[in-house]
């Protein structure tokens, strides 16, 4: 896994429980120095379904993405997929070509004050 982490302070689980059902929380990744990098709400059947972190591109790494989405299908009682190779990059300059050939960017512009 890879990615970078930002946050700003200290998170800590205080009392281990939700509002909606008293669910206790659990770390679910860690870091090299053991520190949680992020939590998952455990189920009654002990499974974490709900999970965050502060990792930011975490699902940019190909392998990674295709684990992570796979562990989810095969717990639903699917088959594995064989995963998908993006470049972000590539797609956003897609995006952005998209939009320039469907706005009068210059009435865009004047709309956004630039």
């Amino acid at each position: 896994m890879e990615g970078y982490e930002i946050h700003h302070g200290m998170s800590e689980i205080s009392g281990c429980e939700d509002v909606c059902g008293q669910r206790p929380m659990k770390p679910v990744i860690h870091n090299e120095h053991a520190q949680p990098l992020g939590f998952g709400l455990v189920e009654r059947d002990g499974g974490v379904r709900v999970w965050g972190t502060y990792m930011h591109d975490v699902f940019d790494s190909d392998a990674f993405r295709h684990a992570f989405l796979n562990e989810i299908r095969c717990a639903a009682g699917m088959k594995p997929m064989p995963g998908a190779r993006y470049n972000l990059g590539a797609e956003l300059d897609r995006l952005a070509d998209t939009v320039e050939k469907n706005l009068v960017m210059s009435e865009s512009y004047k709309l956004l004050l630039l």
